[in-house]
């Protein structure tokens, strides 16, 4: 699905004024192997290393264009870093990102890309899991399932 190469470690340091990370070449930032099949089986550091790897694909298509200002992309820059930072779990993670674009449509892409594996990661593997559970008698447990999704429905 995304190849690169996860071997690079991640160094947590504030590099918001660094000129490295507004150019895209933020170190540590490595997209998930390709070992990872799906968004749902990846530790969380790799998906946030994988947003920020989206993102700085995005930053590095805007400098090429001339009508955008190297603010807007630092301002870009410092949104993510905002956002998105190294411990988070995978919900938090998705959360963030998905907040990502608020003012700043040039990000419309990745969070369009993130909804859709959400669609079809989440939220068909949380409507299987119930129908069986439904069909093996297990009631309680249907529920509660129902109820976990609707929560996090909910904190969006």
């Amino acid at each position: 699905m995304i190849d690169g190469d996860q071997s690079a470690t991640y160094k947590p340091q504030d590099t918001r004024n660094s000129p490295r990370f507004a150019l895209g070449l933020r170190r540590g930032a490595q997209p998930p192997s390709s070992n990872s099949h799906s968004l749902n089986e990846q530790p969380s550091e790799a998906f946030r290393k994988w947003i920020e790897m989206e993102v700085l694909k995005i930053m590095k298509e805007l400098v090429g264009r001339k009508d955008v200002q190297s603010k807007r992309i630092q301002e870009i820059a410092n949104r993510t870093l905002d956002l998105i930072k190294p411990g988070m779990t995978m919900g938090a993670l998705f959360q963030a990102a998905i907040k990502l674009n608020d003012g700043y449509p040039e990000l419309d892409p990745l969070v369009i890309k993130l909804m859709k594996e959400y669609e079809q990661k989440y939220k068909y593997k949380a409507i299987e899991q119930v129908t069986d559970l439904v069909e093996n008698g297990k009631y309680d447990e249907a529920e509660d399932v129902v109820k976990k999704v609707l929560e996090f429905k909910m904190s969006e």
